[in-house]
């Protein structure tokens, strides 16, 4: 009778045990199927070229501040705020009626004297002759002489006034000096302008090309200047993250390093024919030199910053779970991160799908290549 119940009993705990088996299957492969899509990569090692990102703005090559240089009023101006001027162009017009009649009596002023000197010269060469012959008195010839020489000087006071005056009219002609962008005008046309003014009128910015300037650090100055200039590869990305496509051609490097911030200046110039880049606009300079051999790399997706810093979610095949790992990376080139520490070459690193993932979820993959590559690892 007992091993009867005992038989009965046993069949009781292997139907329980085996419906909650059925039950414990049925919810991890529930879990799996509404467990969150994800993508993953093996890392890879590769050779990539040395990059050092240096943050920067762009400068003007040449700014120059238009000011009056004489007193008038504005009676014209020839450009558009914001249009490009070449050197030589006319830019603005200031009123020159009083200087064109002062220069019109300075040089009547200076007519009359040229008259009276040539008159004066023929009456000291009669005195001059008669004085040889004694039929003139020393005090007649030398009065002559006196005449003379006054109105020589007079006539070159009258000619560096005309002078003066000839070019106080050109400065009422304000023309381009440089081939520049123009800005804002101060002024506008009626209004009255001094010399003594200190607020410029508009200014002038030389920005084809432009200027870059980037601020080393030493460790890579050292390395830098033992390379020809020329070698020296510069490519830039804007604020948004997108390459900016103009040369840039390497000018010089600074004569010292800064003390205070540990960094020498390198001078770059950018062509900028269509104006697309102005000053003050925010850069970052990719600076090529050497290569980094054997790196291990992710996909820069899969790179995730935390409060305690970097880190990525490894898959792991065998559970479908993802695991939390902390990782060192000092450096990304284009869309890969370089790895310096926390993975090994044959992690499966989630590259997709991170937002919805936590230490210890359960995942599925959703990628082909992945699938492959499990394949593989399997």
């Amino acid at each position: 009778m007992l091993n009867k119940k005992t038989k009965i009993y046993g069949i009781f705990i292997f139907f329980l045990l085996a419906i909650g088996g059925y039950l414990k299957t049925k919810e991890k492969k529930k879990q799996i199927e509404n467990a969150p899509l994800i993508s993953v990569e093996k890392p890879k090692r590769q050779t990539l070229p040395r990059i050092l990102n240096v943050p920067s703005t762009f400068e003007e090559t040449e700014h120059i501040s238009v000011r009056a240089r004489v007193d008038g009023f504005i009676k014209k101006v020839y450009f558009k705020e914001g249009d490009p001027v070449k050197e030589g162009d006319p830019l603005i017009d200031i009123d020159d009626d009083l200087l064109q009649t002062q220069l019109r009596q300075a040089e009547a002023a200076l007519q009359k004297n040229m008259a009276q000197l040539a008159q004066s010269e023929n009456e000291f060469k009669r005195q001059s002759n008669l004085a040889k012959k004694d039929m003139a008195s020393k005090s007649t010839f030398e009065t002559a002489e006196a005449t003379v020489k006054g109105l020589k000087a007079s006539v070159l006071s009258d000619q560096a006034y005309v002078d003066s005056l000839k070019i106080q009219i050109s400065y009422t002609h304000i023309k381009s000096p440089i081939n520049a962008l123009s800005g804002f005008l101060k002024v506008n046309i009626g209004n009255f302008v001094r010399q003594s003014e200190n607020t410029p009128l508009l200014s002038l910015k030389q920005i084809d090309p432009i200027t870059i300037l980037f601020e080393v650090p030493e460790r890579f100055a050292v390395e830098l200047l033992r390379l020809p200039m020329k070698s020296i590869k510069i490519s830039l990305t804007d604020i948004l993250n997108s390459p900016i496509r103009e040369k840039v051609n390497v000018v010089s490097f600074d004569n010292s390093v800064d003390k205070k911030s540990g960094t020498m200046r390198i001078k770059a110039s950018v062509t900028n024919q269509e104006f697309k880049l102005r000053p003050g606009m925010s850069v970052v300079g990719n600076i090529q030199f050497g290569e980094l051999k054997d790196v291990l790399t992710i996909p820069v997706d899969a790179l995730q910053i935390g409060q305690n810093g970097s880190f990525i979610f490894i898959f792991d095949e065998k559970t479908n779970v993802v695991k939390k790992k902390p990782v060192v990376s000092k450096n990304i080139i284009g869309s890969v991160a370089i790895i310096d520490s926390g993975i090994s070459d044959t992690d499966l690193v989630v590259t997709e799908g991170q937002i919805r993932l936590s230490d210890g979820a359960k995942a599925k993959i959703q990628n082909k290549r992945n699938d492959t590559l499990l394949k593989k690892a399997a």
